[in-house]
């Protein structure tokens, strides 16, 4: 198996945002590691209802940077950083344009009532529009300066 479709079996495997616990498994870190890592904006994260989320494009990135990962099993399916690491709408870019919300509510991993709660904008059919989920999760982003803007 080529080593970018090994790549993409990988990480269309993990969920699009992942728990400390899930990073710091594949990181082969202690969750308060990750969570500090997420504190000190050294890997890009999301704190969503009290909890960090990290999208998996941000632990390539920071994997392929780090010293332990790269002598880690994780190396074997790295890819040199990924040019759009810290890029929100990067890492949602495959998402169709128009999200049902159950399909929000999983990738935050949130109940889909809490949706309008933390000011997504569902309409009338239960569709969130990609842009609004990108712009969402700006708004809650823990990128420091080093991190590339978004694009969506």
């Amino acid at each position: 198996m080529p080593a970018s479709s090994t790549v993409e079996t990988f990480w269309s495997s993990r969920p699009v945002l992942m728990s400390v616990a899930e990073v710091a498994q594949l990181l082969g870190r202690t969750e308060a590691t990750v969570a500090a890592l997420a504190n000190r904006n050294e890997i890009g994260a999301y704190k969503i209802a009290g909890r960090w989320l990290i999208a998996g494009i941000d632990v390539r990135g920071f994997a392929a940077s780090d010293a332990r990962a790269a002598k880690s099993d994780l190396a074997l399916v790295l890819e040199p950083a990924p040019g759009f690491t810290g890029d929100v709408g990067g890492a949602v870019a495959y998402l169709p344009e128009r999200l049902p919300t159950p399909t929000v509510a999983k990738i935050l991993r949130i109940s889909s009532v809490k949706l309008t709660e933390l000011g997504l904008v569902v309409d009338a059919q239960q569709i969130v529009e990609r842009g609004a989920l990108v712009e969402f999760l700006r708004s809650v982003s823990n990128f420091g300066p080093h991190y590339s803007p978004a694009s969506s």
